[in-house]
């Protein structure tokens, strides 16, 4: 904290505040250090387009690829959303999915969490069309079953329900 104080926009002291957070479990905390991050890099153009993996430069100022930032911060939005799902609260979890959805829309896993948080919400349609692009976009994805398994109950609880709405 006190280094952050001494340089106040530095993405890498941000990043690495984010981690200790993390590690305290304080997602939010660190949720919010990760988004903070982001901007900084994005207003001082400080991100480097194509790096694989956050590198200091040679001359010690932060040097955080654009997309390792994303995925960091999708992956904490991520947790943030299973923790909510977890406890029941399925509809205060959708913002936080929908957010890590659009930071990184090519990783499936992140649409199938938001399916099971609308099958929470019962919002059956909108889990399904999470679930079909979740198998557009799953591949050789080891979670590409569970999607297909999970779309397939929810078509058959759906017919359930017309059925019994019929009687």
């Amino acid at each position: 904290n006190a280094a952050l104080y001494l340089q106040p926009k530095s993405v890498n002291l941000l990043v690495d505040r984010s981690d200790a957070l993390l590690q305290l479990g304080d997602v939010a905390s660190a949720t919010a250090n990760l988004r903070h991050a982001m901007q900084l890099a994005e207003s001082a153009a400080v991100a480097l387009v194509g790096a694989a993996t956050a590198t200091a430069k040679s001359d010690g100022s932060d040097a955080w690829a654009r997309a390792e930032l994303q995925e960091r911060l999708a992956g904490l939005l991520d947790l943030r959303a299973a923790a909510l799902v977890q406890a029941g609260e399925h509809q205060a979890a959708v913002p936080y999915l929908n957010e890590a959805i659009e930071l990184t829309p090519h990783r499936p896993s992140y649409r199938m969490h938001r399916a099971l948080a609308y099958t929470g919400c019962d919002e059956p349609i909108l889990a399904l069309r999470d679930l079909d692009a979740c198998a557009d976009h799953g591949g050789s994805d080891p979670s590409a079953a569970n999607t297909h398994v999970l779309r397939a109950k929810l078509l058959m609880v759906q017919e359930e329900l017309g059925e019994a709405r019929k009687a």
